[in-house]
């Protein structure tokens, strides 16, 4: 009768642990996928903020709307991705947050860095300084979300039990 019931206990704990397994796994993937889109979405503004800045010390500002374009359509396929991941782990809210952060950029990075698209060699100083005075407003918005994205990533990691890296 011992053995019976160490037989059923193990049959009933087996499964379950390992449904908690994969369950860890697609929790940690979440948190990684939104981790990812968020690196590339800085690596690509970056890249287009230097862009900028070398627009202005040349004065040839033509080089700067292929980089957004391609920054929008990131963020555009990013926020198809996003909104069809399944939530796991009570994931509800961090996804929501990824989700109006990127909306969120996909409705200024046409604003802010389009505007600089219109320069060209005799763009004045007082024209540059109201674009980025523009996009520092912007940026402001920027930092909030993604503060309240990371809030709510480090409570969704000590929910489900695992460590974030330093670098998020």
């Amino acid at each position: 009768m011992k053995n019976a019931i160490y037989l059923f206990l193990i049959l009933w704990i087996l499964p379950l642990a390992s449904c908690q397994l994969g369950n860890k796994k697609k929790i940690v993937g979440l948190n990684d996928t939104l981790v990812k889109i968020n690196m590339e979405l800085n690596q690509q503004g970056v890249a287009l903020g230097e862009e900028v800045r070398n627009s202005i010390e040349t004065g040839d500002y033509t080089a700067i709307k292929p980089k957004r374009d391609t920054l929008e359509q990131f963020i555009t396929t990013s926020l198809e991705k996003v909104r069809q991941i399944e939530d796991v782990g009570g994931s509800e809210a961090l996804r929501s947050k990824e989700i109006e952060f990127l909306e969120f950029e996909q409705q200024i990075v046409p604003v802010a860095f389009g505007q600089f698209e219109y320069f060209n060699a005799n763009t004045t100083e007082e024209e540059m300084t109201r674009a980025f005075t523009s996009m520092d407003t912007v940026g402001r918005g920027e930092t909030r979300l993604l503060s309240e994205f990371r809030q709510l990533q480090k409570a969704y990691a000590e929910k489900n039990n695992f460590k974030l890296a330093e670098m998020q």
